[in-house]
Order: structure tokens, then sequence, then C-alpha cells
């Protein structure tokens, strides 16, 4: 995680649905001013057919 001087970030979380291994759709949360312990209450919703679940991986990215 890169810090800024006050020894604090901004971090964020991307997610990503990854089908036969490209990304599809991506979706990310609010981001978190100043902190090193960010508490995400937030749903990252994705509109996906049904019958596309069983080939679907997702993929969650820490940044700041």
């Amino acid at each position: 995680m890169w810090l800024y001087a006050n020894g604090f970030s901004d971090p964020y979380v991307k997610m990503y649905l990854l089908p036969d291994r490209r990304r599809l759709k991506k979706r990310k949360t609010s981001i978190k001013k100043n902190t090193l312990n960010p508490s995400y209450n937030e749903a990252l919703v994705f509109d996906i057919p049904q019958d596309s679940m069983e080939h679907v991986n997702d993929e969650l990215r820490t940044k700041s």
C-alpha cells in the first residue's frame, strides 16, 4: 500500500468479473481518505445472466 508523507493512504477496492480469463466487468468502492484501516460497507453489484454464473471468476484488488 502506498503511503503519503503523513503515514496514511487513500485506499479503495476494485472487483473484476473474469469469464474466460478476460475482464468482463469491473466495479470500485468509494475511496476512504487518510486511513490504513478502511472499512467498506458497500455492495458491488453485477448484472450477469444466470447461465453464465458457472463460468465467471472474480478478482479483488486493493489500491491506494
